[in-house]
């Protein structure tokens, strides 16, 4: 089963045994995904081997074929898959925040909230302060915003969707908001959501865990709840 972790966000797949336990292994490399896990699509697994036993094959091919075989198997009781690649522009840093244009979130990130068009007026930036660092940020300084209006509770302001197979997930960030603290939630769909976000400027890590019995497509991101008030940026990484 799968585990979703950070927003940086990250995201991690878990055995059902470990799904919630603090306990588990994480695998980061081809090799250990190989011996700790179990296919769920037929051939998956020799598939993966193959490449993995090509003496011809780089690192990059190794990592790629590591992914695609990720979503095909779960991980065994005790152990974990980090999905995070399946998520785009999540963890800004000093070094690679050039890349982090409004145009290319906007291509990652979608809004619900009518109101706000990702990529236009600052909407979705890359911020920096002496206080919480460098992080990414929902920002929209229209009166009122439509963040606190009443039509967005329960939308999600900011997500990516993905297709996620079957199992158990934890989705992980750190996060602060601005302007109203508690309006607003780190959620996975309608199946978690987690403790509502503080204010005060600084990043918190918040994370919301679930299972999904199905492959389907689910939204990972922030999603404005049901407390009114005048949220005015939602601010996260990792």
């Amino acid at each position: 089963m799968k585990k979703i972790f950070t927003l940086v966000l990250s995201l991690t797949a878990l055995s059902g045994f470990s799904a919630y336990a603090l306990d588990y292994t994480l695998l980061t490399s081809p090799n250990d995904v190989l011996a700790h896990s179990t296919e769920t699509m037929a051939g998956a697994r020799d598939a993966f081997e193959a490449v993995l036993n090509n003496e011809a094959a780089t690192d990059e091919e190794k990592t790629t074929a590591m992914q695609d075989y990720e979503k095909k198997s779960n991980p065994k009781p005790g152990y974990a898959y980090d999905m995070t690649f399946m998520l785009s522009y999540t963890s800004v840093t000093e070094t690679n925040k050039g890349a982090y244009t409004q145009a290319r979130l906007a291509e990652a990130w979608s809004c619900d909230i009518s109101g706000i068009t990702l990529g236009q007026d600052d909407a979705l930036k890359v911020q920096s302060t002496d206080k919480a660092g460098i992080y990414m940020r929902l920002y929209n300084n229209s009166t009122p915003s439509p963040l606190q209006a009443e039509e967005s509770y329960g939308k999600f302001a900011l997500y990516q969707t993905v297709e996620l197979a079957a199992g158990c997930y934890q989705l992980e960030a750190r996060a602060f908001l601005a302007g109203l603290a508690s309006a607003a939630t780190l959620s996975a769909g309608d199946a978690a959501d987690s403790e509502p976000l503080i204010g005060g400027g600084v990043l918190k890590p918040c994370e919301a865990r679930f299972s999904m019995a199905d492959a389907s497509e689910i939204k990972l991101g922030f999603k404005r709840n049901s407390k009114a008030g005048k949220p005015t940026t939602i601010a996260f990484t990792d």
